[in-house]
């Protein structure tokens, strides 16, 4: 098991603005520095003194190394909250997502709050992609917001490796897929994209680093094929 999720103390709101990363960092007694990441918080706002984060564990990772090795009551340092996407409630009719892999984390953010506004009415068209079912990060509660919000909020899954009774759809996100499930261009849509460099190339082209900061670049891929231009798609 690779994935596991994390819950941290802190006091009172957690200062996480929809779309927000925390720096969480660990001291490197090597180079005696510490060594910073970006995590995407899982809660809101409003979840007052917590906050969920998810840990993918990888070759050469020493923060998510620590964190798996973290146990109650050991201590995690997490600095600064790094904005990436201002999302303002109600400013679209209809939103399309589409994410890949852990990807799903700074887009998980505006789903749950724009479902759980009760004076918002913003329809949410989701198409997840992952390696296989058992990759599917918060498929539980994806599907438990889907079936609340059944005129709101819509999920499709796509996987490259199906189980034997898989349902959804198998491969890699296609043009055919984005077409028939997301929100067609228009001024009051737009189309947020998140997940790993391969399939930000394929679906919009990936994210470019102005000036050692990520810039969103060119519109390419599929959704530049659909007809979308740059101003309707935010990459994450």
């Amino acid at each position: 098991v690779y994935k596991r999720q994390y819950q941290r103390r802190v006091h009172g709101e957690a200062g996480i603005r929809v779309i927000s990363a925390i720096i969480g960092r660990v001291w490197d007694p090597k180079s005696e520095k510490h060594t910073k990441t970006p995590y995407y918080p899982t809660t809101r706002n409003a979840d007052k003194g917590f906050f969920n984060i998810v840990v993918k564990k990888r070759p050469g990772d020493d923060i998510a190394d620590y964190m798996h090795s973290l146990r109650p009551g050991d201590v995690a340092e997490f600095k600064s909250v790094l904005p990436t996407y201002e999302y303002r409630p109600a400013a679209f009719s209809h939103i399309g997502m589409v994410a890949g892999g852990t990807g799903i984390l700074p887009l998980y953010q505006v789903i749950q709050e724009s479902l759980e506004n009760p004076l918002e009415e913003t329809k949410i068209s989701l198409v997840f992609a992952n390696r296989s079912p058992s990759d599917i990060l918060f498929k539980k509660e994806l599907d438990v917001l889907q079936k609340k919000h059944p005129g709101r909020f819509r999920v499709e899954y796509v996987v490259e490796k199906p189980s034997l009774f898989w349902n959804g759809y198998s491969g890699r996100v296609t043009e055919g897929i984005l077409k028939e499930h997301l929100p067609r261009p228009g001024p009051d849509n737009i189309l947020m994209v998140s997940g790993p460099s391969g399939m930000m190339e394929e679906v919009c082209g990936d994210v470019a680093m102005k000036k050692g900061w990520p810039s969103q670049g060119q519109l390419k891929g599929h959704l530049s094929a659909l007809g979308y231009s740059l101003k309707q798609v935010q990459k994450i």
